[in-house]
């Protein structure tokens, strides 16, 4: 399991490695970043309102914090998966899928 220090530099990389990025209309950060973002009201423009937890853990906090930092969605919080589906009549599900917004 990871230590905070751990996770701590885990996300200082990841904050370098995006503002390394070059500017586009859209950049797309995928992974598993074992973080349950929860439906907490003071997050819903960042997280929307269909997440399947109630409550963020430590690890939604630090994913919700630096989406929010960037000024990016996560996705798959969004959706609302009783209606999302695909061509084939499946329902699609996201482990986790943020992108930007606005630059």
């Amino acid at each position: 399991m990871a230590t905070d220090n751990d996770k701590d530099i885990f996300y200082d990389e990841l904050e370098k490695l995006f503002d390394r990025m070059p500017r586009y209309n859209s950049k797309i950060l995928l992974g598993y970043f074992n973080a349950k973002v929860g439906r907490e009201e003071k997050y819903r423009p960042t997280i929307g309102k269909y997440s399947l937890h109630k409550k963020t853990n430590n690890n939604g906090e630090r994913l919700t914090t630096f989406a929010i930092s960037k000024n990016i969605l996560v996705e798959s919080t969004h959706l609302n998966p009783k209606t999302y589906t695909n061509t084939h009549g499946y329902l699609r599900t996201a482990k986790l899928l943020i992108r930007s917004i606005t630059y």
